[in-house]
């Protein structure tokens, strides 16, 4: 399947969700930036073009910085048609939008000498919750105060996002 016809299908399911969301621990959402975003597409094993990696729906590639990682977030979402703006954990939402945090990790500063992201999400109740791992039964959990789980990897940002209809 196209990139194109991804985005559509992504996109399609979007559009069915209320947002903010509610805390859903048991979403079929694939990975954390699926969760995050509401998606419960489920992508062809078979294809190399795996969607829900940071760079894939912009086609900006991976990021390589925790600068590019922004800005690159934001394309993605401009890819989806979600408006993206660059928020803070105490700004609240509005009927219609939800916030998210996306977290980065520099390959350099890791003995893992990868790059890698996580995304996380603000439920319509105010708390934080998150998928761990990238399989159809990855653990979605709700987090307790500001314990993200992810010491390895730094803040880019905090944004809300709205799906422009």
């Amino acid at each position: 399947m196209e990139l194109a016809e991804k985005i559509s299908c992504i996109r399609e399911g979007l559009l069915m969700n209320t947002y903010p969301m509610r805390y859903n621990p048991h979403s079929l959402a694939e990975n954390c930036y699926a969760y995050a975003i509401g998606s419960e597409y489920r992508e062809n094993s078979d294809d190399n073009l795996y969607v829900f990696n940071l760079g894939t729906m912009s086609q900006k590639g991976f990021p390589k910085t925790i600068m590019s990682a922004r800005s690159i977030f934001m394309a993605d979402m401009e890819a989806l048609g979600i408006e993206c703006k660059d928020s803070s954990y105490d700004e609240p939402v509005q009927s219609g939008e939800w916030k998210v945090k996306l977290l980065y990790r520099d390959p350099e500063a890791t003995w893992l000498k990868s790059p890698g992201f996580h995304v996380v999400r603000q439920d319509i109740d105010g708390r934080w919750s998150q998928k761990r791992g990238c399989t159809l039964w990855g653990e979605i959990e709700r987090i307790k105060g500001e314990k993200w789980g992810y010491e390895d990897h730094e803040l880019v940002g905090f944004f809300k996002l709205k799906l422009i209809k």
